[in-house]
């Protein structure tokens, strides 16, 4: 039977990717038109696919909620201090919820997983309200990949990776992150699990080097760093309190955590075949296209 599906934070990184894979032909007709949009601010036009809900609190959610089988949260940290949207699920009699995750398996993070509090409390309080939790773990975006979280700075062609820069890194495009969401909610609900692990391409940060001057052409000069420089790094802008203020230094965090555990190497640790067994629905987007595409 079709699903009725809600997005909200559209306006993020992924946002038009969800609501292009769930229009395209291999997964339209899996869900019920128009897909519902919840945005804090009102102007956009509705089409026939695509049904904008100005909302932002708990009656507002509500009531653009109603008659929805699936929530897809896509909002910011900041927004996710707030539990009003998953509590207007609920009471709008929604099903199911895909958290604002899309990242690494923060659970392995040590302490670094503080970071992702906000993110892991809106999952305790979806289950606490009774809500099937549906988790996509997509490792690091590949759209903005090539840059710290790959130890790499492509304007000074410089790298600072640790060792000899074999961590395997996980890394998923956007489009493809969309493509996994839209295909994973064509199944019944009850046999989807609860975390999905995406694994669109493999790479470490000495691949991400060759890579970048192959495309390029320019030569990549290696100041290597060491795990504990890292570390010493992340503990400094965690205990500033400025990890979310700026991107560049809570990507500092992610990528200690890379090479501090595996929690962002879905290698074999992912679900590809039942998201799209045998790339039936769409192709994985690959490290080195995007470096040919990019860098050339």
């Amino acid at each position: 039977m079709a699903k009725t599906v809600a997005v909200a934070g559209v306006n993020g990184l992924l946002g038009k990717h969800v609501l292009n894979a769930l229009q395209e032909p291999a997964f339209k007709s899996s869900f019920n038109f128009p897909i519902r949009v919840l945005s804090r601010s009102s102007g956009s036009t509705s089409t026939s696919d695509i049904e904008y809900h100005q909302a932002s609190d708990l009656a507002s959610y509500e009531k653009a909620l109603k008659g929805v089988d699936v929530l897809i949260d896509l909002r910011g940290a900041e927004a996710l201090a707030s539990n009003d949207l998953i509590l207007a699920a609920k009471a709008a009699g929604v099903t199911a919820y895909v958290p604002s995750e899309f990242g690494d398996e923060y659970e392995k993070a040590g302490k670094y997983a503080v970071i992702f509090g906000l993110k892991a409390n809106s999952v305790k309080v979806a289950k606490e309200q009774g809500l099937q939790v549906i988790k996509f773990r997509t490792s690091y975006f590949l759209d903005i990949a090539f840059g710290p979280l790959l130890f790499l700075d492509p304007k000074a062609a410089t790298s600072d990776y640790v060792g000899d820069g074999s961590t395997n890194i996980t890394v998923t495009s956007l489009r493809n992150i969309g493509q996994a969401v839209a295909s994973v909610l064509t199944h019944p609900f009850d046999k989807i699990p609860e975390n999905v692990n995406v694994a669109g391409s493999q790479t470490t940060p000495a691949e991400a080097v060759k890579l970048f001057e192959k495309y390029s052409g320019k030569k990549v000069t290696v100041n290597k760093s060491t795990v504990e420089g890292l570390i010493k790094v992340a503990d400094d802008v965690i205990a500033s309190g400025e990890v979310f203020k700026e991107l560049l230094k809570f990507l500092y965090v992610l990528r200690v955590i890379s090479v501090t555990s595996d929690a962002a190497d879905f290698k074999t640790n992912n679900d590809n075949e039942f998201i799209n067994p045998g790339e039936k629905y769409f192709k994985w987007d690959k490290v080195e296209d995007f470096a040919a595409k990019t860098f050339a």
